[in-house]
This record gives C-alpha cells, structure tokens and sequence, in this order.
C-alpha cells in the first residue's frame, strides 16, 4: 500500500508502507528521476542533505543510493557527488523482440527508414579523379 505523506520541508514523499526505509528512499528517488526532476547530468543533494530529506541516517540513504547505482540510474564520483546518468538499455532475453520494440517499451522514440545501395556507372570527372576506366561501376 502507498502514501503520501509531507516532510518537514513541505515535500511529499511517497510511503510504501511495507518495504525497509532504503527502499522506500529508493522508490521516491527514482520516481523523480524517471518523472524528470532530475535529469540526465544533474547532481543529486548529497546524502547529507537527503537523510534530512527522508529523515534517514547516511546509511540509510548509501543503501537507496546503491540500488539506484545498481538500476544504472546514478554513479557516485568522490570529490564530486552523486549523477544522474543516461539508463542503459537491456533486452529481456526470455521475450525476443526486436531493437525498434525494446526502445519503445523505454520510451525512446524511434523511426526507421530505407537506403538504397546501387552501383552506377561512374561519371567522367569523378573516373578521372579515381583513375579508374571511364563507364567503370
């Protein structure tokens, strides 16, 4: 079961009422990542300032960040902080389907196209650059 309740700083934090706190950090993080709060790039706070937040110990916070690291949603860089970063892509391999349906599922747009490929006769200015015998293909 999910709740909304409101911290101290008047955010509204998501509950799941019967998971362990890390996760529930977890879930909250990463629906603000994947709603577009925090984008491609961006810094999260450090987890000074989102164990007060969620009201949570640094260890608390470490273990949310590590599943949010392990779902290649962030990487943590010393010196720097942690960064959301693009997510990769995977393929379920016990449902085949093809790249165009995998990257829709995730919400990628994609189009697709058709090339040709023919051989002609080469024109004269271009034979002569290549040295090659005129009419050549």
């Amino acid at each position: 079961m999910k709740k909304v309740v409101i911290n101290k700083k008047g955010k509204s934090i998501l509950v799941h009422n019967d998971l362990p706190l890390y996760l529930k950090i977890y879930h909250q993080l990463r629906e603000e990542i994947e709603s577009g709060k925090y984008r491609v790039g961006d810094l999260l706070p450090s987890e000074e300032e989102l164990a007060e937040t969620f009201q949570a110990s640094r260890t608390t916070i470490r273990n949310a960040l590590q599943e949010l690291e392990k779902d290649n949603l962030i990487f943590r860089k010393r010196g720097k902080g942690t960064i959301v970063q693009e997510p990769k892509t995977a393929q379920n391999l016990n449902y085949i389907s093809s790249f165009t349906e995998t990257l829709r599922s995730k919400g990628v747009e994609v189009t697709t196209g058709t090339l040709t490929v023919e051989l002609v006769p080469a024109p004269p200015k271009v034979a002569g650059a290549l040295d090659l015998e005129r009419g050549s293909v």
